[in-house]
């Protein structure tokens, strides 16, 4: 999109200076064309007109010296009057033209003057002084000052001659500018449809790919709510049996049919200790599948979470005992009061020592209860969990989580359910539940216990009972 934007600013910025370009090229020629139109050009024809009242000048003194009439002597004032305003009028317009013109027409005025101081009557109507041979002999001086006005008028012309390349230049720059600019224009133009065409073709696959992911996801919540039902009907019609299976083991266990000889006895209690088995993996099963519709029953209350943490662990020393490990407890001096629900909590705790019987080796389970942020009534506890066994390898650190998952499954221990129903129960209470292994190292599970709940986590425990209600 960022690249659309460039090119679609790029095409509007050279759309702008293709309006831009010829008035700037227009200005800039009406500049130069002015300056030959108004300077140039008059400063030629001034020129021009000097060297024909100098010329006239010239017939009027051989007029007088033909025929001595006087009368060619007014004209040659009248005409030097004229050059007078004309070579004023010459000043001011090379002046404009610049310092090389300026320099010319001075050089004209001084041979002018020069010629005139020669020649010039005494006074006018009176020839005195004048003679064939003053004025042949200042002849030269009178070319000078014609060859002057020449010179001036080639360096006004080069002027004008340079003035004009420079318009052409300039027009020629404005039309390959123009040209250029269209160009661009044309390619970002072409730039913004492909671009229009690819974000197309991207929605479209977007709409394609999204709607294979709502089918993909209509068919996967199908196949959880068909599995669900699986499980739901598949448990209860075995469950049931079994239930009733252990109801007669019972039976016979207590000698209501008549007592059993001692061999018995025990094989009745091997049968009575796998239905029990049985019994507990088909009620994980539904923990399981309630907890991650998050339909797990929620009854929050004010909970003593130090006393309750304890009471847990002290329930479970007998089972680590069993397996070869010590129980440490660790809780504050001071009550940790949490709103929450107490089975929950049960259910989670209790989950985490059972794996840590299974899998903690033979040392020592520490069990703690921390809070954080301390003495703050919105931060959250904490139940750590620390075990002395083979840890985890680090690749397995989450899929630890999955349901039936065991990261040493010929070992038999387990089904894999329980830290998958803890996690979810954990996070249905508004918290969560993480490890960190080392391996070779043991284990820390840490259970986190918000002090107050989300509000929508209430959301959700309110959904809960309402569909159980």
């Amino acid at each position: 999109m960022r690249a659309d934007s460039f090119a679609l600013a790029f095409v509007g910025v050279a759309l702008v200076l293709l309006l831009l370009a010829p008035l700037l090229t227009v200005r800039r020629t009406a500049e130069l064309r002015e300056r030959i139109e108004e300077v140039a050009e008059p400063a030629r024809d001034a020129t021009t007109r000097v060297q024909f009242e100098l010329a006239r000048q010239m017939s009027a003194l051989r007029g007088f010296l033909l025929t001595g009439d006087t009368t060619f002597i007014a004209r040659y004032y009248t005409r030097l009057e004229d050059q007078e305003a004309t070579l004023e009028e010459l000043d001011m317009l090379t002046l404009a033209l610049g310092a090389e013109a300026a320099a010319a027409a001075a050089t004209l005025r001084h041979r002018i003057e020069r010629w005139h101081d020669q020649v010039e009557p005494l006074a006018p109507g009176q020839g005195q002084g004048l003679s064939a041979e003053t004025i042949l002999n200042d002849q030269r001086l009178y070319e000078e000052a014609i060859g002057s006005a020449v010179e001036l008028d080639r360096v006004v012309g080069r002027i004008a001659r340079g003035t004009r390349a420079r318009i052409r230049r300039a027009e020629r720059q404005g039309f390959l500018l123009t040209l250029s600019l269209g160009a661009i224009a044309l390619l970002a133009t072409g730039v913004l449809i492909w671009f229009g065409r690819r974000l197309r073709a991207l929605a479209a696959e977007a709409e394609r790919q999204r709607n294979e992911a709502e089918l993909a996801l209509e068919a996967t919540s199908e196949a959880s709510r068909a599995r669900d039902r699986v499980i739901r009907g598949v448990t209860h019609d075995v469950k049931n049996p079994l239930g009733a299976a252990d109801g007669y083991a019972e039976i016979l266990e207590m000698g209501l049919k008549g007592a059993l000889p001692a061999e018995q006895l025990h094989i009745v209690g091997a049968i009575r200790r796998s239905l029990s088995s049985a019994l507990a993996i088909i009620d994980d099963l539904l923990d399981l599948s309630r907890a991650e519709r998050r339909e797990l029953p929620f009854s929050p209350r004010e909970v003593a979470l130090d006393e309750l943490v304890a009471r847990i662990a002290e329930a479970h020393r007998g089972a680590l005992q069993a397996a070869g490990q010590a129980l440490d407890i660790t809780v504050p001096s001071a009550p940790v009061m949490v709103a929450t629900d107490p089975v929950r909590i049960e259910q989670v705790v209790g989950n985490l020592l059972s794996n840590a019987a299974k899998y903690g080796g033979s040392g020592t389970v520490r069990v703690s209860l921390e809070r954080f942020p301390d003495g703050s009534p919105d931060g959250y506890a904490a139940v750590v969990v620390r075990d002395e066994g083979p840890g985890i390898p680090p690749d397995q650190l989450e899929t630890i989580f999955d349901e039936f998952h065991r990261v040493h499954p010929e070992d038999g221990r387990g089904h894999g359910l329980g830290l998958a129903i803890a996690r979810h129960v954990a996070r249905q209470i508004g918290g969560d539940l993480t490890v960190e292994s080392v391996a070779g190292a043991g284990a820390t599970f840490t259970f986190r216990i918000p002090f107050r709940r989300g509000a929508r986590a209430d959301r959700r425990a309110a959904g809960s009972k309402e569909e159980h209600a």
